[in-house]
């Protein structure tokens, strides 16, 4: 993940070891009342994914990511919940 200072915009990539090419970009808007960093991208296959991440506090921070096909069907969907260990 990086920010993108002359596009006032976080990008995150995705790349796996069978495959040294870029599989996903993800570009991201911080929200600051809220906490959130909000991703959109397309995977392979026209699929589109909203990667949402919200800051609860200053050690943890839940994420959802939900990706759904051409169709609308819902073809990804995970969440967690991480906590700095001390």
């Amino acid at each position: 993940m990086t920010y993108d200072a002359e596009k006032g915009e976080y990008r995150q990539f995705y790349f796996d070891k069978n495959n040294l090419a870029s599989r996903d970009e993800n570009r991201g808007k911080w929200d600051e009342a809220t906490k959130t960093l909000t991703f959109k991208g397309e995977m392979p296959n026209g699929v589109q994914s909203v990667l949402i991440q919200h800051f609860v506090d200053d050690d943890s921070f839940t994420w959802t990511w939900v990706a759904k096909d051409r169709a609308g069907k819902v073809v990804l969907d995970m969440e967690a919940k991480c906590v700095r260990k001390k």
